[in-house]
């Protein structure tokens, strides 16, 4: 089955050309800061054990 309606966060400098280019349209972009949504640019992810080290 083929979804139509999607939803995708991700670099407006990017993805919506990867998705032009593969998906063979040009898909609508938001910005969703423009509508009060504040998402983390960076996340950092580790072991639980790396972190308990740093700790200590």
């Amino acid at each position: 089955m083929l979804y139509l309606r999607r939803v995708v966060q991700g670099y407006v400098t990017s993805k919506a050309f990867a998705i032009e280019k593969q998906g063979g349209f040009q898909p609508v972009v938001f910005l969703l800061a423009d509508f009060g949504y504040q998402a983390n640019a960076t996340t950092i992810e580790t072991k639980k054990e790396v972190k308990e080290k740093i700790q200590n």
